[in-house]
């Protein structure tokens, strides 16, 4: 069996039968974490999200970003003799993770109550778009729908243009990082107490606990926060400001900062100016605030905006694209981009894991994002154990499926005509 880099998680079993982000998402900080993550997948087409280009090495970048650290199996869990595969797998798991819409693993006979008896410690994170109850139940549920109902995307955007979504889709991560709380907060509680249990976990719950103290400000006054570009809604000046030859980002949160800020502007007097020497008063009078700023920051290039602003000590930071925050020397120094061996693309760089630990290597090698079917006689063999006259019962009656150059081939000629 393969082995992830040691972890907190080291000798906990997941079994993830999710698919294109939030479950994955979920699952792939749990091996990052030291969890064996064993992916269950559909043999004709596996994750949606393989078929996502562009490719790596003939290989999806969707789907090797989010789905490292973990083997896979290919199952058919509509046929019976598949469907005893994922029972026997969920039986020998600490934590089941599953993605489908409300029901679906119950008409599959997969469902927690189908699991439990057999397993009462499993911990079975089902984690779907609205959750098993409430009017939206079994409503179809992306990222985009997400942050429309949940008033995530009222808020963003130009204070005189409409709303937009957030480029990075919150709906289906946000839903993921709860999903991993859920399940090792379940994990401590049943250490205490031998019992596992059912972990819900619905997207729009995700998104309307992300609303935070904007939440707050419509229970205090009765009225929605409005749209204000990358501004702030209680603090100015806060927002982006043009350059000469670029943007810049500033965060001039307290009065101290308010005061070295006015001095690398090298205008002193503004930090007395009745308009602007209080947090109110620079908030009321905010666009006369910003219409002085931007007319300043035009006269300067960023090197010298960001020599100034360093050197007085004002938080500030260039709007950089996402190749340039990659490639910076931070990110790596901060092991957030590492490199994988995958079998047939090659080398692949995945970002790194946010979390670091005293007693684990944060650079330590990662699996690649599995091929499809990669490990299956490995996890029926060595995991559950199956004799080589059953596994090749299996592969032959279709209940699973393991990769091979051949098969690979075969099913792309099959989905290409």
């Amino acid at each position: 069996m393969k082995k992830v880099s040691a972890g907190p998680l080291t000798g906990i079993k997941v079994v993830d039968f999710s698919r294109v982000l939030a479950g994955p998402y979920a699952s792939q900080i749990l091996g990052d974490l030291g969890a064996e993550v064993i992916k269950v997948e559909e043999p004709d087409k596996g994750d949606a999200s393989r078929n996502n280009p562009p490719f790596v090495g003939g290989e999806s970048h969707y789907f090797v970003s989010i789905n490292r650290n973990k083997q896979s199996i290919a199952v058919d869990l509509k046929c019976p003799d598949g469907k005893q595969v994922a029972l026997d797998l969920m039986r020998r798991c600490d934590i089941v993770i599953e993605n489908f819409r409300p029901g679906v693993m119950t008409r599959l006979g997969l469902d927690y109550d189908s699991v439990k008896t057999a397993n009462p410690g499993v911990i079975y994170c089902s984690i779907s778009g609205f959750g098993p109850t409430g009017p939206m139940a079994g409503a179809p549920a992306y990222n985009e729908v997400m942050q429309a109902l949940t008033g995530l995307m009222s808020m963003n955007g130009e204070e005189d243009g409409p709303p937009m979504k957030l480029g990075v889709p919150v709906g289906d991560m946000g839903g993921g990082l709860f999903a991993v709380i859920g399940a090792v907060s379940a994990l401590n509680e049943r250490n205490r107490t031998g019992q596992g249990q059912l972990v819900d976990v619905a997207l729009y719950d995700s998104m309307v606990s992300f609303l935070g103290y904007f939440a707050g400000l419509y229970f205090a006054t009765g009225k929605s926060p409005a749209r204000v570009g990358s501004g702030h809604h209680s603090i100015a000046p806060l927002g982006v400001f043009a350059a000469s030859d670029g943007y810049m980002a500033l965060s001039i949160f307290t009065t101290k900062f308010w005061r070295n800020f006015c001095k690398a502007l090298g205008q002193p007097e503004l930090a007395t100016d009745a308009r602007f020497a209080r947090a109110g008063a620079r908030v009321e009078n905010k666009q006369v605030l910003e219409k002085i700023i931007r007319d300043i920051f035009a006269r300067r290039s960023l090197a010298e905006w960001d020599e100034l602003l360093a050197s007085a000590d004002v938080p500030h930071a260039r709007v950089r694209s996402v190749g340039e925050a990659l490639d910076d020397v931070h990110s790596h120094e901060r092991d957030m981009v590492l490199e994988t061996d995958h079998p047939t693309a090659g080398k692949i760089r995945n970002v790194g894991r946010a979390i670091k630990f005293s007693h684990h290597d944060a650079a330590a090698p990662l699996l690649p994002a599995p091929l499809l079917g990669g490990d299956t006689v490995d996890i029926l063999a060595g995991l559950l154990g199956y004799d080589r006259a059953r596994i090749d019962s299996l592969l032959a009656g279709k209940a699973v499926a393991q990769w091979t150059p051949e098969w690979a081939a075969q099913k792309k000629k099959d989905r290409h005509g």
